[in-house]
């Protein structure tokens, strides 16, 4: 439905260009369909009606990290979270950041403040045990792996990568 979500938000758009909400919610909308170059200029808009708004940002960022523009991802990340401390996907999106620039012991503490957000988030336990594991935390890394997989037993990258570690630790009956 989110093709059909757009011309909605343009209708919206058309009879007040200054509704941050419409602009952020098509980029939203476009962002669902893959169109994360569309979608951040529509999130840009949406800033510029309403610099303090932390979902637009969020999102922006987002949209950034899917276009592999960690480096201009993480600032929003930062601003949505100066907005909203809360925001609980703000915090693992620019851990994820983090990690794709190979910042692994900056990633860490935005997952760990991600968990303490929303304790049962599979994404946040799972990048935690990744950036763990670069940090040859191999140990802390097979328990974050067990949290995503007991949030999600059907999370599949949590289960090949904790059994990764454990052939790698020669537990091949576990693994």
């Amino acid at each position: 439905k989110f093709e059909e979500a757009v011309p909605c938000y343009d209708k919206a758009i058309s009879l007040d260009e200054n509704h941050a909400y419409a602009w952020s919610n098509k980029g939203l909308a476009l962002h669902r369909l893959g169109k994360y170059e569309e979608a951040v200029p529509c999130y840009d808009k949406a800033i510029s009606i309403d610099e303090n708004h932390a979902y637009a940002w969020s999102n922006k960022g987002l949209a950034l990290n899917y276009l592999r523009k960690f480096e201009e991802a993480v600032p929003c990340y930062d601003k949505a979270i100066s907005l909203d401390e809360n925001n609980a996907h703000a915090w693992c999106n620019k851990g994820i950041a983090l990690y794709h620039l190979q910042k692994f012991e900056e990633a860490v503490p935005c997952y760990d403040k991600a968990i303490s957000l929303e304790e049962n988030y599979a994404d946040a336990w799972y990048f935690k045990g990744i950036a763990l594991h670069h940090l040859q935390k191999h140990e802390e890394a097979i328990s974050c792996f067990d949290k995503a997989i007991s949030i999600d037993e059907n999370y599949g990258p949590a289960w090949s990568n904790k059994g990764k570690l454990l052939n790698y630790f020669e537990k091949h009956e576990e693994a």
